[in-house]
Parts: structure tokens; C-alpha cells; sequence
């Protein structure tokens, strides 16, 4: 697990985390934690490009031909495109605080300050952190198909799971 990006990118993702856990953890090996935070970067920047903001703002309102009838296409300038901001850097330079939500609600609630990071939350932050969830309902899934019920189709058989399901919870 400490070799798969997403293990620790996942801990770093935790709001009321970030890199201190590991610093704490790892006091003793900085050249581990340097290493971690590397690869985390690394694993953003590969996984999550920046996606440049190509639409033109004035005062606060975006500019489109179609505000203001016969401009035209060509009246306005060609959009500039902002710089990126490293969204890494914003995000792990901000105090670690406890956190009053879940960390989806966190990312959810900061998602346009950091739209590329809070994608990478989501993401990983939504892989079960063990498979026995999913084991258990392709067991319960056997149990419904027998001989007689192999021509079952898949959606049939989500539905019948998730009627098994609400009838257990």
C-alpha cells in the first residue's frame, strides 16, 4: 500500500490531515515524507492537467456576443487564459482544523476554490477502503440466481438486490 499513489494522496486529501499525519508519523525519516509529498504532487499533476479558463470576465458578468445584439463574434477580444493556480500548494499551505462535516461536504463547499483537487477527492476518497461490501453482495447476488433464474436479466437482478437490501436495513 505505501507504493500506491492513491493511499497516501488519500490521506493528504483529508481536510483535517493533509501532510501532518505523516509528518508526525514519519518524524523520525524526512526523506520519507519529502518522498510521499513528491509522489503526490507527481500523481496530481500526471492524473489531474489544469484545465485553463478560457472564459472572459468583465466586472464580475462573463462577455458573450449575445449580451449585447449586433456586436458580433469578432467585437470582443480573444479570452485570455489565467494561470493556473497550483492548487497543491493554496490547499496544504491552509491550517489543518477539525472538520465540522464529512470531507465530501468539505470538498463539495470548496470545490471552486479547488476544482481540480476537490475531482481527485472524490474520486479517491469514494474507493471503499476494503472490498468485503462488495464480495458480500455478489454472495447475496449467487444466492438469488439458480438454475431456473438464469436468464435473469442484469437489470432485474439490481433491482431484486436492492429490494433484498432495503428489506435487511
Amino acid at each position: 500500500m505505501d507504493n500506491t499513489p492513491a493511499y497516501w494522496a488519500s490521506m493528504i486529501l483529508l481536510p483535517d490531515c493533509k501532510t501532518r499525519w505523516i509528518e508526525r508519523f514519519f518524524q523520525s525519516n524526512p526523506a520519507k515524507v519529502q518522498s510521499i509529498k513528491a509522489n503526490f504532487k507527481r500523481f496530481y499533476d500526471q492524473q489531474y492537467p489544469p484545465v485553463a479558463n478560457v472564459e472572459p470576465q468583465l466586472q464580475g458578468h462573463a462577455r458573450r456576443p449575445a449580451q449585447r445584439p449586433g456586436f458580433g463574434v469578432g467585437f470582443y477580444d480573444a479570452p485570455e487564459v489565467t494561470q493556473h493556480q497550483d492548487e497543491v500548494r493554496i490547499y496544504l499551505s491552509e491550517p489543518v482544523l477539525p472538520l465540522n462535516e464529512s470531507p465530501f461536504q468539505w470538498w463539495q463547499r470548496n470545490r471552486e476554490r479547488f476544482p481540480q483537487l476537490s475531482t481527485m477527492a472524490f474520486e479517491l476518497l469514494s474507493i471503499p477502503p476494503c472490498s468485503t461490501e462488495c464480495e458480500r453482495t455478489f454472495s447475496l447476488a449467487k444466492l438469488a440466481l439458480s438454475q431456473q433464474r438464469q436468464s435473469t436479466s442484469d437489470e432485474t437482478i439490481s433491482k431484486l438486490q436492492c429490494v433484498k437490501n432495503w428489506l435487511r436495513n
